[in-house]
């Protein structure tokens, strides 16, 4: 949501913070009003997970008393990435009626980064399919798939957890919110977000490839052009 919702509001002037209801948001959660699903997978090559040890500034995060010591200022990090070179990867919307599909498509062409760690990418295609969902129950598809809508058949997934993007929540900065006082003595609470699981592909090495799944009651079967899309059948 995040990738195609920075260019798509920076296109519009809009600021990467809005104040609502007492807290600081990512204008990423207002782009639920045009997109009731998103999905990401990694259709070749093969990604891995990777980390590396990094010398970082950590002076803005120390305390006053530590910030003082000039041999606080920099600490070890370990960095996780994940690496896919030459990867192809796929990332794809299901916009709800009335979406401003123009403005949507135009920003799809203009993503540049994805992920937490602002990864780089290009973008090679974009386009808006009209699709149907299809009838079968059977289905192969590069996406990560919710783990509540799926039962995969093979060559195999593993489960892992998400914010559920379609929370509010989820796009809090830095999910806390300020309840009482000021300065020193101000008090934070952190406020839940729901999450979702998803099975991801397993059939090349750690991630990426495709899987071969038995569509469950929950879910929805949108047929693309390549693969296919599992949708939990309440987001459409």
């Amino acid at each position: 949501m995040g990738a195609l919702a920075y260019p798509y509001f920076t296109s519009k002037g809009w600021p990467e913070l809005i104040f609502e209801d007492g807290a600081y948001y990512s204008p990423a959660y207002k782009l639920l009003e045009q997109v009731s699903y998103a999905a990401f997978g990694i259709s070749t090559s093969v990604a891995t997970v990777h980390q590396d040890l990094t010398k970082n500034v950590i002076a803005p995060y120390l305390r006053q008393p530590h910030r003082k010591i000039s041999s606080n200022w920099f600490g070890a990090q370990a960095m996780g990435k994940t690496i896919n070179p030459n990867g192809r990867i796929e990332i794809a919307y299901v916009l709800r009626p009335g979406a401003d599909e123009a403005g949507l498509l135009k920003a799809a062409w203009s993503i540049t980064r994805l992920g937490s760690k602002e990864g780089i990418i290009a973008v090679e295609d974009a386009s808006i399919q009209e699709v149907v969902p299809a009838e079968m129950r059977l289905a192969t598809t590069s996406f990560y798939a919710p783990y509540s809508c799926v039962e995969v058949i093979e060559p195999g997934g593993e489960i892992i957890e998400f914010w559920d993007y379609r929370d509010p929540r989820a796009y809090i900065y830095g999910n806390t919110e300020r309840r009482r006082g000021r300065g020193a003595k101000r008090e934070e609470e952190r406020i839940p977000s729901s999450t979702m699981k998803f099975v991801v592909p397993m059939e090349k090495g750690p991630y990426g490839g495709k899987m071969s799944v038995r569509v469950k009651e929950e879910g929805v079967i949108l047929k693309l052009r390549e693969t296919s899309l599992i949708v939990p059948r309440d987001m459409l």
